[in-house]
Parts: C-alpha cells; sequence; structure tokens
C-alpha cells in the first residue's frame, strides 16, 4: 500500500511530506506512487519531505523511467523548495545518501530506521528557516 501524507504546518510555514510504501503491496501502488510524486512536484513552497522506500521493494523498469523524467522535470523546483529530504530504505549506502544531495542540494538522511526521518527533517527545518527551537521527535 503506498500513501502520501502532507502536514502542512510541521514548522511554521515549512510542510512536510510523507511517501511511504507498506505491505501488502498493491497493483496500484505504482500509478499511486507516480501520481504522489507530481503531487510532491507541484509544491510551490518551501518543504521537507520523507520517501519511506523499505516496504516497496524493486520498482518495475517502467516505473524507474517515469520517475527520471520526473525528477528531470521537477529538479529545479525542487532545488527551489525542498528543505531536506530523509529516505528510510533498506539496505541504506553512502551512495544513495550522496546521489540524494547531488541531485537535489539539500540535507540527506538515508537510513534504515523510519524513527529517525521525522526528528532529522525537523531539526534540518528550523536550521533552514533559521530559527533555533528546540526540536522533539514525536
Amino acid at each position: 500500500m503506498m500513501r502520501l501524507e502532507h502536514d502542512p504546518e510541521a514548522l511554521p510555514g515549512l510542510a512536510l511530506m510523507r511517501l511511504a510504501f507498506r505491505p501488502p503491496l498493491e497493483p496500484e501502488d505504482a500509478g499511486r506512487y507516480l501520481a504522489a510524486l507530481e503531487r510532491v512536484g507541484a509544491q510551490d513552497t518551501p518543504f521537507l519531505l520523507m520517501l519511506d522506500l523499505a516496504g516497496a521493494g524493486v520498482p518495475p523498469q517502467a516505473v524507474r523511467l517515469e520517475q527520471a523524467g520526473w525528477i528531470k522535470q521537477n529538479r529545479a523546483r525542487l532545488r527551489r523548495n525542498l528543505r531536506a529530504l530523509a529516505v528510510v530504505m533498506r539496505h541504506p549506502t553512502p551512495r544513495a545518501r550522496q546521489s540524494f544531495e547531488r541531485l537535489f542540494g539539500v540535507p540527506v538522511l538515508v537510513t534504515d530506521q523510519s524513527k529517525d526521518a521525522r526528528p532529522f527533517l525537523l531539526a534540518e527545518g528550523v536550521r533552514a528557516a533559521g530559527g533555533g527551537a528546540e526540536v522533539q521527535a514525536s
């Protein structure tokens, strides 16, 4: 199952979007994922993004190609509005983190622990906003 959650006020003036795959995977998940990417790419204001891909499995080639096209089409807008990215995946690597950093030019956490993603994003969001407020993990 694929879900996109949107918290428009995770921090003052900064939304948090969470795109997550959870078992059981459904045949419609690939289409839902691509539609969710369109919603992410349409963000016109600063936001934080959590991609929880730990339950996603390996996407079909057609989905990977559409995802690559989406990144190319939305890269400039994402570089403008995305403030931090946390990616939860089964086997995180330094290379994966470097790839995301190069693509989007923002602080990136790549981890296999979903509990680490939100605190990282909120802390980076506070830094991006120039604030010094303490961030509490939820």
